[in-house]
């Protein structure tokens, strides 16, 4: 564990120089979207590893697209995640998972993102810098999920940083995970920033880096290299994890990316430009957007050229990604997962990796909670189980070919006095189904646990379970009335259907990823995921039937209770 030179947060925007512009961005709450989609890295395919993303509705595969083009569309969100309206940038990072002494991975949950924009000033002749707004189109990696070294004379490795947040004594910050040796009961905060020297003229580069430069010594500020002369606003990612629930600072390092980084180094941040150059110019120049009025740009509101577009409250839950994206692979959000998603085997300290290409589907670990993972298909019509997210409401609507997380659920087996009947929660949300009406009104997915209300008895016509599309045939009864489910005209579902005879028949069908040759909204690049084997990155059988040890019960019930969170 190596100690940086990057201070803690409220001393490095203390060393902003009055008259020097700040405001922060808020992305709080359900992200935007979460999976293996990158349009800067992998323009129109699934990328390596999964991702959380934040920010405008129109956020998508990308594709053959130039980046001026892509950035037009961006504009074009009907919302954003985020707290400024104008804003429909798009901020995404990698998901944290934890593992277990078995080898099973949990996903760890968090709050969201706050994204700082402080504007910094060099010395001599950049001791008052022309900063320049974003220009349309604009992208930016920042950090290397590849990297498994420390450097402290590299800026680049330094403008990655994590605080170890403690109830006893926080010490300083560092460049890997502390957690190996220290216990972070309040939170471990995960740290990019983003180099703010641009060389004026590309709006990417083959690495996604070369275009910009961090300043001359540090990545916080300072100034900007002879190669990289026009200085934009300072971009500063803050993640906050709750890890307390995590055994920890015991010597062993548990955590890790997404992209199988266990030493901390392959943290990175991609910034997608959704700015108004307009109104960012504005606010670089207004004396109200100063760090000395917007208190140390927590009142982006005080800023006057963002006064009418800071939403009054964060988040914005009915904000949703405009294009679905068809990729149901379990990413653990409410259950542990054998493997991490993608093509990305569990590296250390050492040389860096080089990415691999590929991707297997994800199964949740018999046991744990169950494997009735499954999507739900109206047979005769073909049209599957969605949820309306501002309303929780049921409708079969979408097509096979357009199944995301909306349309994932999990049929949780009851037990002792209810043996034989099923909860059905949904992936998203974790809420179970409930027949609030009793059969007078469209299910809704509303309830935190399950009782009687939210029982079913699922009866198969032939085999059991989900299997491949076109999937197992069966009929759904409601505990509640003893009524069978049927669908309406208007694709809502309820319980009112009298007989068996009357019941609709629906299919269920594994959502694991699947073969897809859809050319994505924007691009013109169709994508595909194709099964890759990798004997050393399964578990044994048997380590995975004994994940399902007593020990690990309260871990489920903790599991189900922060996953919310983790969305």
């Amino acid at each position: 564990m190596k100690s940086v030179s990057v201070l803690v947060v409220l001393a490095t925007l203390v060393a902003c120089v009055l008259g020097d512009p700040l405001w922060k961005v808020f992305c709080q709450g359900t992200p935007l979207y979460r999976g293996r989609v990158d349009p800067i890295v992998n323009p129109g395919k699934l990328a390596q590893h999964s991702h959380k993303v934040f920010g405008g509705s129109n956020f998508d595969l990308g594709g053959n697209i130039t980046e001026v083009d892509y950035y037009n569309y961006i504009m074009k969100s009907n919302c954003t995640t985020c707290s400024i309206t104008i804003d429909k940038s798009v901020y995404w990072i990698p998901d944290l998972y934890y593992q277990w002494p078995n080898g099973s991975l949990s996903l760890v949950p968090t709050g969201g993102l706050t994204v700082y924009y402080p504007s910094r000033s060099g010395s001599g002749d950049q001791a008052k810098p022309q900063w320049k707004a974003f220009p349309p189109g604009l992208r930016i990696v920042a950090g290397s999920p590849t990297r498994r070294t420390y450097n402290a004379s590299n800026v680049a490795h330094k403008a990655i940083s994590y605080a170890c947040l403690s109830s006893s004594s926080s010490g300083p910050e560092t460049g890997e995970f502390p957690t190996a040796t220290r216990v972070c009961d309040n939170g471990l905060r995960a740290q990019v920033w983003f180099p703010m020297c641009w060389d004026g003229k590309n709006l990417d580069s083959a690495d996604h880096f070369s275009h910009m430069a961090y300043p001359i010594g540090r990545p916080d500020g300072g100034n900007c290299p002879s190669t990289h002369t026009t200085r934009i606003p300072g971009i500063f990612f803050e993640v906050l994890f709750s890890v307390s629930k995590f055994p920890h600072g015991d010597g062993n390092q548990r955590f890790l990316w997404s992209n199988g980084d266990r030493t901390g180094n392959g943290l990175h941040g991609d910034f997608l430009n959704g700015w108004d150059e307009k109104i960012v110019q504005q606010a670089i120049a207004d004396p109200t957007c100063d760090i000395s009025n917007t208190n140390f740009g927590n009142s982006p509101e005080k800023c006057a050229p963002f006064t009418p577009y800071v939403k009054k409250s964060n988040p914005d839950q009915s904000c949703v990604i405009a294009s679905k994206l068809k990729i149901t692979e379990d990413l653990g959000i409410n259950r542990f997962i054998s493997h991490l998603p993608g093509c990305n085997p569990l590296t250390g300290s050492g040389a860096n990796v080089t990415a691999c290409q590929g991707s297997w589907p994800q199964k949740p670990i018999v046991g744990i909670v169950n494997n009735n993972r499954t999507s739900i298909a109206v047979k005769s019509t073909g049209k599957f189980w969605s949820i309306v997210t501002n309303t929780d409401s049921l409708f079969a609507s979408v097509d096979y070919a357009n199944l995301s997380y909306s349309e994932v659920f999990t049929l949780v087996p009851q037990t002792g006095a209810n043996a034989g009947l099923v909860g059905i929660a949904s992936e998203i949300s974790l809420n179970y189904m409930s027949d609030n009406c009793r059969g007078s009104c469209p299910f809704k997915f509303n309830r935190n646990s399950p009782s009687g209300w939210e029982f079913f008895t699922v009866e198969y016509t032939g085999a059991v379970g989900p299997v491949a599309w076109p999937g197992n045939d069966a009929k759904i009864k409601a505990n509640s009335n003893g009524k069978y489910l049927r669908v309406n005209a208007d694709g809502s579902i309820t319980s009112n259907a009298t007989s068996a005879a009357d019941a609709t028949i629906f299919s269920f069908v594994d959502p694991g990823v699947t073969t897809d040759t859809r050319t994505s909204k924007v691009g013109f690049t169709s994508f595909e995921t194709t099964g890759v084997t990798d004997s050393t990155n399964n578990l044994q059988e048997e380590q995975v039937q004994n994940a399902a040890s007593s020990s690990y019960a309260s871990i489920v019930a903790m599991l189900f209770v922060v996953a919310m969170i983790a969305l």
